[in-house]
């Protein structure tokens, strides 16, 4: 490791340190959104009856977590009534996903755009909308992002197949949108070779059914209806927005509705289309995975915008960094309209007002050019800079 390398490695250290005081102070310092309220109410629930037993249970909101999340919850059953030290507890996780995340951007660019790997790493870290959602939102989308990013990290640039598809069963496990990565991470092990194919399907495999068959043994339908009928956000978003503008309502429902699996599809099928035509770029093709699933999005969680932030800097830095800007804007934006003003506490959520409309169209806007752009680097890396997957990592 070269002097540059270390001085990179320190600078990114104390960002992430700092960033984490931060997101801890915040954290236990304030109740959070609905969210943290709707997880002390699942908690108390899974304390009742198990957390495999909880799906189909009556809540004010429905269950649609994967069986990880319920073993945490279950983990967490004594502090519901503590609703701070419930609330701290439960965003600590996301925070310390957030603060592994910006390691996985800069070692992930170094053997890439080794040019760009520390300010897109510093970018993550710095995120005001990572901050505000791992720190206060409390969520698990930033772990699922980690964790997804880990995967492909393990799979293409440390080779350890059998890890990586065990990873990506824990972060399916954890919240089911990493699924769109799954196709992506099995064809470039397959393109590896045979054998890595095989060591990533029986991780994810063994895995996969040591988290899910207790779950769907003992819940069954109730399971797949919670999980994988979850309808998402209602906070209008990107297409569902342009349609319901332009008076399409027909379009809007299909959106909101039947083709909600068209979007799982394509956000899994531009990607693998992707790795089939231009082999070696399985990091940049779960990038566009992540961001391609919330460009598709009919609607929109404040969680969600971590999607996309950290995979949006493998694709190109620009647009990169404007929809982080603008992503940042609208969460920041949000949460304080939501808790009455500063300093936040307790946030109550409601439907976007006008100028949260904009900024949220900005920064869709924002990510298709991320999308875009990201696709177009991938097919002519050489004009873009973009490196192959197999070039040596940097000294």
């Amino acid at each position: 490791m070269g002097d540059r390398s270390r001085r990179e490695w320190r600078v990114l250290v104390l960002l992430v340190a700092v960033v984490a005081v931060a997101e801890v102070a915040m954290a236990a310092t304030t109740l959070g959104t609905e969210d943290v309220r709707r997880w002390a109410e699942f908690t108390e629930g899974i304390a009742d009856v198990g957390p495999w037993r909880v799906y189909g249970q009556a809540f004010e909101t429905s269950y649609n977590h994967p069986p990880l999340t319920g073993a945490f919850l279950w983990l967490l059953r004594g502090l519901p009534d503590d609703l701070q030290t419930f609330a701290f507890v439960l965003r600590l996780p996301a925070i310390a996903a957030n603060a592994v995340t910006p390691f996985l951007v800069f070692v992930l660019l170094r053997r890439r755009r080794p040019d760009v790997a520390l300010p897109a790493a510093a970018s993550v870290a710095l995120s005001p909308a990572l901050i505000a959602i791992s720190g206060f939102h409390g969520n698990t989308d930033p772990v699922v992002v980690m964790l997804t990013l880990l995967s492909a990290y393990l799979l293409v640039d440390r080779r350890a197949a059998g890890w990586s598809g065990i990873v990506i069963a824990i972060a399916i496990g954890v919240k089911i949108v990493p699924v769109v990565a799954v196709p992506v991470l099995i064809v470039g092990a397959w393109q590896e070779d045979r054998g890595s194919a095989r060591r990533l399907l029986v991780g994810a495999s063994v895995t996969g059914l040591v988290i899910w068959f207790p779950a769907l043994f003992t819940a069954g339908g109730a399971l797949v209806d919670g999980v994988l009928g979850y309808g998402g956000s209602v906070q209008s978003w990107g297409l569902t927005e342009v349609t319901s503008r332009l008076g399409a309502d027909g379009l809007t429902d299909w959106l909101l509705g039947a083709g909600r699996s068209l979007v799982v599809a394509t956000a899994a099928c531009v990607p693998l289309w992707l790795i089939r035509r231009m082999p070696g770029m399985v990091v940049e093709a779960v990038a566009v995975a992540m961001t391609t699933f919330l460009v598709l999005s009919p609607g929109l969680g404040m969680q969600y915008l971590a999607w996309a932030i950290a995979p949006a800097y493998l694709l190109g830095f620009g647009w990169a960094t404007a929809f982080n800007i603008a992503a940042s804007v609208l969460a920041w934006q949000v949460y304080t309209r939501w808790s009455g003003g500063l300093p936040w506490n307790a946030a109550n959520s409601s439907l976007f007002v006008d100028i949260e409309v904009l900024i949220a169209f900005v920064a869709w806007v924002c990510l298709v050019g991320v999308v875009v752009t990201g696709i177009r680097s991938c097919i002519a890396p050489s004009r873009s800079g973009a490196l192959r997957s197999d070039v040596p990592s940097p000294a």
